[in-house]
C-alpha cells in the first residue's frame, strides 16, 4: 500500500480538456441513445464472465494512468451472513475526469478515445456495458488534482423505466444528469482510511443492484478474479497494482515462462521456451495505417509438469482430470487449472490478453494433451481489423490472412514438434508406470483401490440408504475385526475401533487376500465404513491370471474391478441374494479354476510345439526345409 500522492503530469488530462471543448461547441444533448429497450438489450451483451466485464473497467484505469487500482465488495449490514455481495467498487487513483467528463463517461460512445490505436479502448461502450451486465444501477464519482471537490453521475435502470426527472429532459428525451458534487460511499472511505490510501485525484465506479455473477459466493468470486485478472494483465502488473479485496494481484504466465509469476514453481518441473517469432505485418484492410507487429512465444511443457510437489510420487497424480471430493480438489495442480482455461491458442492486444482460440484454428485443433503445448500470439493495434476484435474485448475473430501467416511462419510446425516429443515422453512415462504397478504390489493394490473409489461414486447409494441389514453386518463385522486387532496387539479397542473408523474415511474402499485351498476366487465384506475384497492367493485366479508376471498393469486393474464390481454388489442386496451369490460364488469359483488350468495347459503346450518347430528348423541341413 501506499500513503499520498506524487505529483504527476498527464499526458491524458490535455487530450480530455480538448474533448470537451468540442462536446460543447457541438450542442451535445447528453442523451443515452433511445429507449429503455435499449437498456435492456445492453446488459445481454454477452460477456463470458464477471470477472470480464470488470475488466473494462481496469482498462478505463490503465487508460487513466493509475498506479493503483482496488476492487472491493460490500454486503448489506441487515443481512447477517450474507455470501453474495451486494456492491462492487473499482477504485484508482489515476489522473480522473472533470464534472463534465463524468458525466460524458456514463454514456454508450462517452470516451474522448475514439478509435484510439494507442491504448485498449477505442469505442466508449466499456464502462456502461460492463456495469449493468452485473447489476441495475452504477455510479461514477471522479476527481482531477485541479479540483478540489468529487463529482458523480448514477444511472439507475429502475429509474429510467419509472420515468424519474433526473433522467429526463425538457422534449422528454431520455438522459445523463449533470454531475453533482459527491462524497464517497461509507464502505468505500471505510476502505481507503483501513488500507491508508489516499487519492488526491481518480475514479471510483460503484455497481449496484447487483444481480448477475459468474460466481454467487465471495470466497469463489475473490479467487476467480484474482486468478483472472493476474492472467489477463500479467503483462501491466508490474507497473500496475490490482488489489482484489485488498490483496495485491500476482501475474500468472499460462505459459509459465516467467519465473516469479504465480505457479511459476509450483513443482522442479519448468516449461521450455522455443525460439520466439516477431512478424511484421501491413493491415490490408486500412493500409494507411504503419505496419503492425505480431509477437510469438513458445512453451513445452514436459510430462508431469501438472504435478503437485507433494505428490510428485503419487502414480495417479498426472493427468486426472476431475476430482470428485474436496480434498482432491484442493490438491488439484493450479497449473492444470490455468492450462485447462488456455487450451489453444492464446491472443493478446498490446499485451493485454483477449481471448483462446482452439476449434476455430483452421490448421489444427487442440486435444487435452495439448495442454502441455502453450502457444500465445501478441498483435499490435494497427492490426485489429486483421483480427477483428470485439467491442466487449474478449473474442477475436482471426482474419484468413493472418492464419495463413502464422501457419507459414512456423508456427505449426512448432505444435507439431511439441506433440511429438510430449507423445514420446508420455509413452515412456506410461511404460514405466506400468512397470511399477506391476513389479510393486503395494503400489498396484493402491492404484486399484483408488479406482475402486472413483468407480464407486457412479453407483454407490448413501451410506444412509442402505438396507438395515447391511447396516447391522457392517457394524458386526467391525466389532469383530476389533476384537481381533486388539487381542493380536494387546491395544485397547476403543483405539483400534477408532483407527478403524479414521481408516474407513480415507480408504473407503481396500483390496487385500486370503490363503484357503479349495476356496472361492474372492470373497467381500463390509467393515464398518469399508469395503473389503478378498483375493484368494491359492486360487488360479490369482496364481495363473492376476498375479502373473504376463499379465500387464492395465489388465489386473481390469480384472480387480471386475471383482469390485461383483463383491460391492453382493454387499449391498437383500438376505434372500446373498445366499444366491455365495452358491454362484462357489460354482463360478469351481468352473475358473479348471477353465484357467485349461488355459495353462493349452497355452504351455503351444509354446512347446513353437519350440520343437524352431528347433527342426534350425538343425535341417537345408535352411529350413525338410525331406519328407
Amino acid at each position: 500500500m501506499y500513503i499520498g500522492m506524487r505529483k504527476r503530469k498527464f499526458v491524458g488530462t490535455e487530450r480530455q480538456d480538448r474533448f470537451i471543448k468540442s462536446v460543447d461547441t457541438d450542442n451535445f444533448d447528453f442523451g443515452l441513445v433511445y429507449t429503455q429497450a435499449f437498456l435492456k438489450g445492453i446488459r445481454d451483451i454477452g460477456y463470458k464472465s464477471t470477472a470480464t466485464a470488470l475488466f473494462e473497467c481496469i482498462d478505463n484505469s490503465i487508460e487513466a494512468e493509475a498506479g493503483n487500482i482496488h476492487i472491493i465488495f460490500d454486503f448489506d449490514r441487515d443481512k447477517s451472513g450474507k455470501s453474495e455481495p451486494d456492491r462492487i467498487a473499482i477504485i484508482d487513483d489515476g489522473f480522473g475526469m472533470t464534472k463534465d467528463m463524468v458525466r460524458i463517461a456514463v454514456l454508450w460512445g462517452g470516451s474522448d478515445r475514439i478509435d484510439s490505436r494507442e491504448g485498449m479502448g477505442r469505442y466508449g461502450y466499456g464502462l456502461p456495458s460492463s456495469c449493468v451486465s452485473i447489476g441495475q444501477s452504477y455510479t461514477v464519482i471522479s476527481k482531477r488534482e485541479d479540483m478540489r471537490q468529487w463529482f458523480g453521475v448514477t444511472i439507475d435502470l429502475e429509474g429510467i423505466a419509472n420515468r424519474e426527472p433526473e433522467y429526463i429532459d425538457r422534449k422528454g428525451a431520455i438522459i445523463a444528469p449533470p454531475a453533482k458534487a459527491s462524497s464517497l460511499p461509507s464502505f468505500v472511505e471505510r476502505y481507503l482510511r483501513n488500507k491508508r490510501v489516499e487519492l488526491e485525484s481518480g475514479t471510483i465506479i460503484i455497481i449496484d443492484k447487483i444481480d448477475r455473477l459468474s460466481k454467487r459466493t465471495f470466497k469463489p468470486l475473490k479467487s476467480f478474479l484474482s486468478l483472472e485478472t493476474g492472467i489477463t494483465y500479467r503483462n501491466y502488473l508490474n507497473d500496475v497494482n490490482v488489489y482484489i479485496d485488498g490483496s495485491l494481484t500476482e501475474p500468472v504466465d499460462p505459459l509459465f515462462l516467467t519465473k516469479g509469476n504465480r505457479y511459476y514453481d509450483e513443482n522442479e518441473l519448468r516449461a521450455e521456451p522455443l525460439h520466439p517469432l516477431e512478424i511484421k505485418i501491413q493491415n490490408s484492410i486500412d493500409k494507411r495505417r504503419r505496419p503492425g507487429t505480431v509477437n510469438v512465444r513458445f512453451s513445452y511443457m514436459p510430462y508431469g509438469f501438472f504435478n503437485i510437489a507433494h505428490e510428485e510420487d503419487d502414480i495417479s497424480a498426472e493427468g486426472e482430470e476431475e476430482y470428485g471430493d474436496e480434498e482432491s480438489k484442493r490438491n488439484r495442480s493450479k497449473r492444470l487449472t490455468v492450462r485447462k482455461r488456455n487450451n489453444g491458442i492464446i491472443f493478446l492486444r498490446k499485451g493485454r490478453q483477449i481471448d483462446v482460440v482452439d476449434s476455430k484454428c483452421p490448421w489444427t485443433k487442440f486435444q487435452n494433451n495439448d495442454r502441455y503445448i502453450g502457444v500465445e500470439v501478441d498483435f499490435s493495434p494497427e492490426l485489429d481489423e486483421e483480427f477483428s476484435i470485439t467491442t466487449a474485448k474478449q473474442q477475436i475473430v482471426v482474419s484468413e490472412r493472418i492464419w495463413n501467416i502464422l501457419r507459414d511462419n512456423g508456427v505449426y510446425e512448432a505444435i507439431s514438434v511439441m506433440r511429438k516429443r510430449y507423445e514420446k515422453e508420455s509413452k515412456a512415462q506410461q511404460n514405466a508406470k506400468e512397470n511399477a504397478l506391476t513389479e510393486s504390489p503395494e503400489k498396484r493394490d493402491s492404484y486399484t483401490e483408488d479406482l475402486m473409489k472413483q468407480s464407486a461414486s457412479d453407483f454407490e447409494i448413501d451410506a444412509t440408504g442402505q438396507l438395515e441389514s447391511v447396516k447391522k453386518e457392517a457394524e458386526e463385522n467391525l466389532e469383530k475385526q476389533v476384537k481381533k486387532i486388539a487381542k493380536q496387539t494387546g491395544v485397547a479397542e476403543s483405539i483400534v475401533k477408532q483407527n478403524l473408523i479414521a481408516q474407513a474415511e480415507s480408504r473407503p474402499y481396500k483390496l487385500d487376500y486370503f490363503d484357503e485351498q479349495e476356496g472361492p476366487f474372492y470373497r467381500a465384506e463390509q467393515i464398518g465404513g469399508q469395503v473389503v475384497v478378498y483375493f484368494n492367493k491359492a486360487h488360479k485366479f490369482y496364481t495363473e491370471l492376476y498375479n502373473n508376471p504376463k499379465t500387464n498393469a492395465y489388465t489386473k486393474n481390469a480384472l480387480a474391478l471386475m471383482v469390485f464390481v461383483l463383491g460391492h454388489t453382493e454387499l449391498r442386496v437383500a438376505d434372500d441374494k446373498k445366499k444366491w451369490y455365495r452358491m454362484e460364488r462357489i460354482a463360478w469359483s469351481m468352473k475358473l479354476d479348471s477353465t484357467l488350468e485349461m488355459l495353462s495347459k493349452h497355452f504351455a503346450k503351444s509354446m512347446d510345439d513353437e519350440v520343437f518347430e524352431e528347433e527342426i528348423q534350425m538343425n535341417s541341413p537345408r535352411g529350413g526345409e525338410l525331406d519328407v
